[in-house]
């Protein structure tokens, strides 16, 4: 996967938010159901907790349907965990095409999916799940949903600064990058980062400089847990002299070199765009926390340089599982960047108003500048 820009992205998509929904439950209520494509996520991030999962809207009948609120709520809370407008829900709609919705409207007959990433309000639930109440103009549908917590890591990569390019609402991001098969699709790296290492001055590389001498190119990459290797691939080019490698190329080849981590409990963690000849180690490969198996480099396809692009998965294939989230222990955060554009344009970030880091785990918050120690 990778950083790039919006029209850059476009093409590197594979069906993004055109997606069929595999029901884990489903309301009843007519002329509005709802589905869950997976199991919702609580990530902590920013000092704050997030509910993060994709909620399918149907409008069943024969007319279009008004989206008016949503409230996610647990049964052992008093208060609901979020409450979203109708702009929000605009904002976090896609049409069945993939498109973004130009309004809070449903067609008639159609569907739209709601890619949900929103803080909560206080401190996260202790139950197994979340309801969500849509409200409409048509009536209210409601929907239970399972909730799982993130996986905690040992960081990717040493030192700094590195920057974690992501933006969870950007509409051609990988957040909304999904794959079918089989009838069902997935958002493999529904939490991915791209590390991009900049220098003090939050430069990725020295000013007019091609990607052969950006930064992070060749930079160590290490285990983040215990592990068995479940796959990894070499050989592949760096791509440096221009943005994409020249001819075609199938969804399976923009990893480039990558390796693949069995780090138990159905998770699987996923390095891609390793650096040619620097895979240390191959598939059935026992690792420790902290071993090295490979470098930052620019294989297979991205829009951006050099860069490490990390995700966390429940299968082992690199486009047919669903992204499972994930904190890092061992942090500090720098500063931060308002953008994903802004993240790559060698502008100094903003510095952070405390000293952030350093205590529980998080997911880095996006575009977040951040040191390993």
């Amino acid at each position: 996967m990778h950083a790039c820009p919006p029209l850059s992205r476009r093409a590197l998509l594979v069906g993004a938010s055109q997606i069929a929904a595999v029901t884990l439950a489903r309301a009843s209520t007519a002329p509005v159901t709802l589905s869950a494509l997976d199991q919702f996520s609580l990530v902590r991030s920013g000092g704050r907790w997030w509910l993060v999962g994709e909620l399918v809207v149907a409008a069943a009948g024969e007319k279009p349907v008004a989206l008016r609120e949503l409230r996610a709520v647990t049964g052992d809370m008093a208060s609901p965990l979020c409450v979203l407008p109708a702009d929000a829900l605009r904002a976090a709609g896609a049409t069945r095409q993939g498109r973004p919705l130009e309004r809070a409207i449903v067609a008639a007959g159609d569907t739209a999916t709601l890619f949900l990433w929103h803080a909560i309000d206080g401190a996260p639930p202790t139950g197994p799940g979340v309801q969500l109440r849509l409200v409409t103009d048509a009536g209210e549908a409601t929907l239970e949903v399972p909730l799982q917590r993130p996986t905690v890591l040992q960081p990717p990569l040493r030192g700094g600064p590195w920057v974690a390019v992501y933006d969870p609402l950007f509409p051609f991001g990988h957040r909304r990058s999904a794959f079918e098969r089989d009838g069902r699709r997935h958002i493999p790296a529904r939490f991915a980062v791209d590390w991009i290492r900049l220098d003090a001055s939050g430069r990725p590389a020295p000013d007019g400089a091609g990607f052969d001498r950006w930064f992070g190119l060749g930079a160590d990459v290490f285990a983040v847990a215990d592990a068995t290797v479940a796959a990894a691939r070499d050989g592949a080019p760096d791509v440096l002299e221009t943005l994409r490698p020249a001819g075609r190329w199938a969804p399976e080849e923009v990893a480039g070199n990558f390796v693949c981590l069995d780090i138990g409990g159905g998770r699987f963690v996923f390095y891609e765009h390793l650096k040619r000849g620097s895979v240390r180690v191959s598939a059935g490969q026992a690792v420790k926390a902290g071993e090295g198996i490979g470098q930052v480099g620019r294989s297979g396809v991205n829009s951006s340089g050099p860069h490490l692009h990390f995700h966390v998965a429940d299968g082992q294939s690199l486009l047919h599982a669903q992204g499972r989230p994930w904190s890092l222990e061992g942090f500090h955060q720098l500063g931060d960047y308002p953008g994903m554009a802004a993240a790559e344009s060698g502008r100094p970030w903003r510095p952070a108003a405390a000293a952030a880091g350093g205590g529980a785990p998080a997911l880095p918050p996006p575009n977040g500048v951040l040191q390993f120690g």
